[in-house]
């Protein structure tokens, strides 16, 4: 595996890393089975690829634990690297909140408390005293980002997260965050069908990460399955949220 750096942490990191979140909460709940994920992520970390990014869609409420897998794919990662958690760096992120009887449907939560009782909901699930890399998974339009991110680096002086992150953040918004604690990675899908990062070449999402030394990971790198080859007209089963 090679390795690439992790922004400016002077950590380094498999240059393939290993999404998660699907394992938890997999395209169609039929498809749900708890077995392979952890021979996925101990096989991952066996060749190297110690990045291991999920998601804590953590509900507010009760609400159907198969919405969003309640948290579920956070347990499974934790079960996963238990007796190897020195070997990997993980990924998860907040601000996201299931709700509705939509599948996937979500609504954002900036605000701090809500951001702190996530990180604690994530750390108890992954079962770890620290998040590695902790991302806002989308910025909440109705709340100011400077109070999102700063309660989201008051975790990091509180020593429950190493380093920060946004996914799916413009780079208006990537700058605003840079300016008050360091923005480590920006998280934001990029495949042959999904080229918007690399739009406006310095100026854009990709060239802003060049500038100031932070790592862009591209999301859905295979285009949820489509970039694949395995998928066939007709095949996605009623349910699919593809």
């Amino acid at each position: 595996m090679r390795l690439r750096r992790l922004g400016n942490t002077g950590t380094e990191v498999g240059a393939i890393g290993l999404g998660c979140l699907g394992m938890g909460r997999p395209h169609h709940e039929s498809a749900r089975d708890d077995g392979w994920p952890l021979r996925i992520v101990n096989e991952a970390l066996d060749r190297g690829g110690n990045l291991l990014d999920t998601a804590g869609f953590d509900p507010a409420g009760p609400r159907p634990t198969v919405l969003h897998g309640a948290g579920h794919h956070e347990s499974l990662l934790g079960k996963a690297i238990a007796g190897r958690r020195k070997e990997a760096i993980v990924a998860t992120k907040a601000g996201a909140i299931p709700d509705g009887p939509r599948p996937w449907g979500s609504h954002r939560d900036g605000s701090p408390a809500r951001l702190h009782q996530a990180a604690e909901a994530s750390l108890r699930r992954l079962d770890t005293d620290v998040i590695d890399l902790y991302y806002l998974h989308r910025a909440d339009l109705a709340a100011p980002l400077a109070e999102t991110w700063g309660a989201l680096a008051d975790l990091v002086r509180q020593g429950k997260v190493r380093w920060l992150g946004l996914s799916g953040a413009t780079v208006a918004q990537a700058r605003e965050a840079h300016a008050i604690h360091p923005v480590t990675a920006v998280r934001s899908e990029l495949s042959l069908w999904t080229r918007d990062a690399l739009d406006g070449g310095p100026d854009g999402l990709v060239g802003w990460c060049e500038s100031v030394g932070a790592s862009f990971v591209p999301a859905a790198p295979l285009g949820r399955g489509f970039l694949t080859g395995t998928l066939r007209a007709g095949g996605l089963r009623s349910g699919d949220h593809r």
